[in-house]
């Protein structure tokens, strides 16, 4: 259940610990709630549970199941509200090449590590009602 001031929920893809602390606390001051999923499969299991997400941050090489495959995933679901949810990359790799893979596999949005704030505010303003 989200709380009175929180601004919704995002779901967090992150392999590396050091970098879900990170990314959620930077999340968290902006007055979202955050979790988190430690790779894709992980992930595509949050979805399928009780909570609602507003966004989903996506790192795109991670164990067991690595971002575009996730990302693929999600696209194809029959659940509209989950096949729709903007998902946001974010990789260390911010080549064109890095940039093109997250298009083509159905992303919303590309942000490089370590994550600037202004760019993570101006990712949020296009893809989430309440930035």
């Amino acid at each position: 259940m989200i709380n009175d001031e929180s601004k919704g929920r995002v779901l967090l893809v992150e392999d590396n610990r050091v970098n879900q602390i990170i990314f959620k606390k930077q999340l968290e001051s902006l007055g979202l709630n955050v979790t988190v999923a430690e790779h894709g499969g992980k992930a595509l299991e949050a979805l399928a549970g009780p909570l609602l997400f507003d966004v989903i941050f996506m790192d795109m090489q991670m164990p067991v199941m690595d971002g575009v495959q996730c990302t693929e995933s999600i696209r194809a679901s029959e659940d509209n509200a989950i096949s729709a949810l903007p998902i946001i990359a974010i990789t260390a790799n911010v080549t064109d090449k890095a940039r093109a893979s997250c298009k083509k596999c159905g992303m919303n949005g590309f942000l490089g590590k370590p994550l600037n704030k202004k760019e993570l505010l101006d990712q949020l303003s296009k893809y989430h009602p309440l930035f």
